[in-house]
C-alpha cells in the first residue's frame, strides 16, 4: 500500500508542472506602419480570438480619441469630416476585416492584425492581380475607382451585397465590408449641369436644388443614402436648352430630407444626370413630403452607368438633432 502511495506522488507533481507556455511570438511580432496587432489569451481559441479582437477594438479607440483631439483645433466642418473617416474605420474593426497573424497549436494564443488603411486602399491590397470589369461610369469616379485605374488602368470585377446593416464588395474571393457607401461617395461638375444645393441642412428640414442645364435633354435626379437607399426625386423630366429647374417648383414645395438616424450627421448624394432618350427606370416620383419614397438597391442604381451620360453629383452632410453652424 505505501508502495503504491510513493508511485502516485511524483505523478501528481507532474501533473502540476504541466503549465501552459507563452510562445516566443506573443506580443513581439514585427508589423509595418499602417498594421495593428491585436493579442489575445484564452481557455480556447474561440476566448483567444475575441481577447485579440478587444485589444485592437482598444488600440483604435486610443487613436480615434488622440486623433480627435488633434482635430478639434480645425474649423468644425473639417472636425465633422475627418471624425467620420476615424470613427468608420473603427467600426469596421468590431465587425470584419481581420486577419491572423499568429496563432499557437493549442489556440489559446492568437494574434490578429488590422491594416489600417482607407478602405479603397486596403481593398485593392487584398486583390493583388485582379481581372478588369466592365466600365461603369460613376465608380469610375469614386476613390476605388480612381485608385484602381491607376495601378491597372481599369476596374476590378466587383459585385455589392447586404447582409442586414452590413454592406460588402466583393471581387472573386475577397470580400470587405464597407460600413457603409461614404468610400464610394464623390463630388462631380459636368459642364452642362451647374447644381445648387446646401453643403449642410438639418434632418426634416426644407430645401431646394436648382440647376441650370445648358443642353437640352431627359433629367433625372436620385438620392444616395449611406446605406444603399436610393429614391427617384425626379424621373425622365424633359428640359430645354438653356433652362433653369429646381425642385421646389416642381414639386410645389420644398423638398425635406428622408434620412433619419441616430448619428450624429450622416452623408448623402444627390447625383443628376442628363441624358439623349429617357432611362429605363421604374421608380416613382416624389410629389409630397408624405409620399412613399421608393428604395432600391445601390448595386442597381450602378447598373445605368454602363452607358456613358452626363452627370453631376453633389455631397450633403444631414445633421441630425443639431444646430447649423
Amino acid at each position: 500500500m505505501n508502495f503504491k502511495v510513493f508511485l502516485l506522488f511524483p505523478l501528481l507533481f507532474l501533473g502540476c508542472m504541466k503549465t501552459t507556455q507563452t510562445p516566443n511570438w506573443y506580443h513581439n511580432l514585427p508589423k509595418k506602419s499602417f498594421e495593428i496587432i491585436g493579442f489575445g489569451q484564452g481557455e480556447n481559441e474561440i476566448e483567444a480570438k475575441e481577447n485579440a479582437r478587444k485589444d485592437i477594438a482598444e488600440q483604435i479607440s486610443i487613436f480615434v480619441k488622440s486623433e480627435s483631439e488633434k482635430i478639434q483645433k480645425q474649423s468644425q466642418n473639417s472636425f465633422k469630416t475627418s471624425f467620420q473617416s476615424i470613427s468608420i474605420q473603427k467600426s469596421e474593426v468590431v465587425l470584419s476585416n481581420l486577419e491572423i497573424a499568429k496563432i499557437s497549436k493549442d489556440g489559446k494564443f492568437v494574434a490578429m492584425k488590422y491594416v489600417n488603411l482607407p478602405f479603397e486602399n486596403r481593398f485593392l491590397k487584398r486583390l493583388k492581380n485582379w481581372s478588369c470589369g466592365k466600365d461603369n461610369f460613376f465608380l469610375q469616379n469614386s476613390r476605388l475607382g480612381k485608385l484602381a485605374i491607376s495601378h491597372r488602368n481599369c476596374l476590378p470585377q466587383i459585385f455589392l451585397s447586404k447582409n442586414r446593416d452590413n454592406i460588402f464588395i466583393n471581387s472573386g474571393e475577397v470580400s470587405e465590408n464597407m460600413a457603409n457607401l461614404t468610400p464610394l461617395f464623390f463630388e462631380k461638375s459636368s459642364k452642362n449641369l451647374n447644381i445648387q444645393i446646401p453643403k449642410e441642412v438639418k434632418a426634416g428640414e426644407g430645401f431646394e436644388l436648382s440647376l441650370i442645364s445648358l443642353k437640352k435633354g431627359f433629367l433625372n435626379i436620385f438620392i444616395l443614402s449611406e446605406v444603399g437607399e436610393v429614391v427617384t426625386v425626379v424621373k425622365n423630366y424633359k428640359i430645354e436648352k438653356n433652362r433653369e429647374f429646381s425642385t421646389e417648383k416642381f414639386l410645389g414645395q420644398e423638398f425635406y430630407s428622408w434620412v433619419q438616424t441616430e448619428k450624429e450627421f450622416e452623408k448623402t448624394v444627390f447625383v443628376v444626370t442628363l441624358t439623349n432618350k429617357s432611362l429605363d427606370i421604374d421608380f416613382q416620383k416624389i410629389r409630397e413630403k408624405e409620399a412613399k419614397y421608393k428604395f432600391f438597391e445601390f448595386s442597381r442604381f450602378l447598373e445605368l452607368f454602363k452607358n456613358k451620360f452626363e452627370f453631376s453629383s453633389k455631397v450633403i452632410t444631414i445633421l441630425q438633432n443639431a444646430e447649423k453652424d
